[in-house]
Parts: structure tokens; C-alpha cells; sequence
């Protein structure tokens, strides 16, 4: 792998880069958490069914086919 180098180095470039990404892992783990508070829709059924659809979501969507793309990939694909 090429190695780049820069002449400021990655602070000079960007100073607030660091503060953009703790906001942005601050701002994901909040809604993961508020998504777990059931809507006043939900009704009367039982909170634990509720997060269990929850992390049903979380996983057929933000887990399984990041895996199957890994697992799935063209020879061509992987790093040299």
C-alpha cells in the first residue's frame, strides 16, 4: 500500500476533524439509544418485544449485508 504523506499533516488540513468525529459517534450511540424507547403507538405490548424488533433491524440491516458483501466478494475485490 502507497503511503502518502502530507505536508501539514491530517491537524494542519482539517483542526476540527477530531471534534466532527466524536460528534458524529456521540450523535449515532444517542439515537441507537433513544431508538430503543418505545413510541406511545406501541401501545399496551411488552417493551422487551419492542427492542427485540429493534436489534431485529439493526442486524438485517446494519450487519448481515456488510458480512455478506465481505463474504461474497470478487477475488479482484480483496487488497493487495
Amino acid at each position: 500500500m502507497k503511503k502518502v504523506h502530507y505536508a501539514l499533516g491530517a491537524v494542519g488540513l482539517a483542526p476540527a476533524l477530531g471534534l466532527l468525529c466524536v460528534l458524529g459517534a456521540v450523535s449515532s450511540v444517542a439515537a441507537l439509544a433513544i431508538g430503543f424507547i418505545p413510541p406511545s403507538q406501541f401501545g399496551h405490548s411488552n417493551p422487551v418485544t419492542y427492542a427485540l424488533l429493534i436489534l431485529a433491524g439493526v442486524l438485517a440491516i446494519g450487519i448481515v449485508p456488510p458480512l455478506l458483501m465481505d463474504r461474497l466478494r470478487r477475488p479482484g475485490w480483496k487488497a493487495t
